[in-house]
């Protein structure tokens, strides 16, 4: 008998389990909904039940993250003009017609703020290098109003990251770093920063597209999401459902200069190297071989019978420029091993040290020529 009925238990079991778990996947409605007619009343129960669920997961990642969001403030000053130091009139509403140029005054600061996230316990923090180009004064505002001044480690304007150090204090709270390479479109994508000066602002959406390229000269691909950002978030993180970085907010594509749905991101993991030489360093060497380069098409190569890389730019001193490369010319092979896209040959820079001399092949008008080229560093360089 007693055999019997714990047979007849254990049969019954998963059914009771389940049972038991129907409370959890539904929830009576609130006296403010009222259900419409035509609407299956256990569906809307559970609609709402799942809802209540995401609002709830959206809520403790805001409340995990949002303490290691702070917004950066940056006080540039701006130089008085060699001519309001000679003439007493430059300033004057009346006389200022008859000048060129636009009135300025002495050390006049302007004031601009974006968003950066603390990454340790040290008082790192990082945002956009474009956010603190030129700073004369950087002040951070922590989650909890405390204001502090911070002092720019270093900064790297290809990539456009900086690394701002700030003191140790109690109140500093990192944010997890997460793996960029592991995103794909259409997971959840959140955003948490200052647009406009709103402090804490949180967005969602998805990740809407991945290695976005050619979107600046950097040769970066990136992430692309449609959360909203505006400005004011630049250097802020972009957050995935663990709560952890997969992106530091870069710029939006807007005919307006609002958001439409198209922000992009920088992949955290791609300029991970980059953040530990500045903290290590205060700077980072940048191997450079100084072309701005694309990929060619496909009527190119086949009319060419083989695969290369087009030269769109040349930095001026570079080692491409000393070496005579120029815009137009498509590069084959460097150090005997055949180009067969822009990001080979970037990677390839990227693991010569500076110094270091490479072997190029080149087409140029029907006629292949080699020469060698010098790799420099990128911030030695101009255009």
């Amino acid at each position: 008998m007693n055999a019997r009925y714990f047979a007849m238990i254990r049969k019954l079991l998963p059914g009771l389990l389940l049972l038991a778990l129907l409370p959890l996947t539904a929830e009576s409605l609130p006296d403010s909904l009222k259900v419409p007619e035509g609407v299956n009343k256990a569906e809307l129960e559970r609609a709402y039940a799942e809802a209540k669920s995401k609002q709830l997961l959206f809520r403790t990642i805001y409340a995990n993250v949002r303490p290691s969001v702070v917004k950066v403030v940056v006080v540039t000053r701006l130089k008085e003009s060699p001519a309001a130091k000679q003439d007493p009139f430059y300033n004057s509403p009346f006389f200022r017609q008859y000048y060129n140029e636009a009135p300025t005054k002495s050390n006049k600061a302007v004031r601009s703020a974006g968003t950066g996230f603390i990454i340790d316990s040290e008082g790192t923090i990082i945002t956009n290098s474009h956010v603190v180009h030129n700073a004369s004064e950087v002040r951070i505002e922590l989650f909890n109003g405390r204001k502090v001044m911070g002092k720019v480690r270093g900064i790297d304007n290809l990539t456009d990251v900086a690394v701002i150090k700030i003191p140790v204090s109690e109140d500093l709270k990192p944010v997890p770093i997460g793996d960029s390479e592991q995103v794909e479109v259409g997971d959840v994508a959140l955003a948490v920063g200052n647009p406009y000066e709103l402090d804490g602002t949180f967005t969602t959406g998805i990740i809407s597209g991945v290695k976005r390229a050619n979107l600046d000269a950097s040769g970066m691909k990136f992430l692309q999401t449609d959360a909203s950002i505006n400005q004011g978030n630049s250097g802020g993180p972009l957050i995935n459902i663990r709560g952890e970085v997969i992106g530091i907010n870069r710029m939006i594509f807007s005919p307006s200069g609002g958001s439409i749905g198209l922000g992009f991101a920088i992949p955290i993991k791609d300029v991970q190297p980059v953040i530990a030489r500045i903290i290590q360093t205060g700077r980072f060497d940048r191997p450079f071989l100084g072309v701005e380069i694309g990929a060619l098409p496909p009527e190119v190569v086949s009319r060419l019978g083989r695969p290369g890389v087009f030269v769109t730019g040349v930095f001026k001193d570079s080692g491409a420029h000393k070496a005579g490369i120029q815009p137009r010319d498509i590069l084959l092979s460097i150090d005997g091993s055949n180009l067969l896209s822009p990001e080979q040959l970037s990677q390839y820079v990227q693991s010569r040290k500076i110094g270091q001399s490479v072997q190029i092949q080149l087409f140029r008008k029907g006629q292949v020529y080699k020469v060698a080229a010098e790799i420099k560093q990128w911030n030695t360089i101009a255009r």
